[in-house]
This record gives C-alpha cells, sequence and structure tokens, in this order.
C-alpha cells in the first residue's frame, strides 16, 4: 500500500512551478503559495502560471 504525502510549496517562479506540475502527479495534496494574490487567483482559474512555464497546465482536480 503505497501513502501519498501533502506537500507545500512557496514560490512563484519557474521552479515552484515545475516542481508543482511532477508532484500534482504524485501527491494527494499540494499547498501552493505564490506571492500575488492576483496570480494565485490566475493559477485556480486557467490552471496555469501566467509568469513562467505559462504552457504548462497544472491539474488543480485533486
Amino acid at each position: 500500500m503505497s501513502i501519498k504525502p501533502n506537500i507545500s510549496v512557496i514560490g512563484g517562479g519557474s521552479w515552484a512551478t515545475a516542481i508543482v506540475k511532477i508532484l500534482s502527479n504524485n501527491v494527494n495534496t499540494i499547498h501552493w503559495w505564490v506571492r500575488s494574490a492576483e496570480t494565485a487567483d490566475f493559477i485556480n482559474k486557467y490552471q496555469h502560471n501566467p509568469h513562467y512555464l505559462s504552457d504548462v497546465s497544472i491539474d488543480l482536480e485533486k
């Protein structure tokens, strides 16, 4: 039996975005903190970071 951990990521740059993308396939919950509320709202609405790796879609439905 495999237990998937809950993970937190702080930052909204390219590295954090890439890490969140990779982890989204392997963990139950990711808590992602970014500096700007507008960026967080954009990510929640459109499922990608508007400033870094903007063509990478992030699965927020987990």
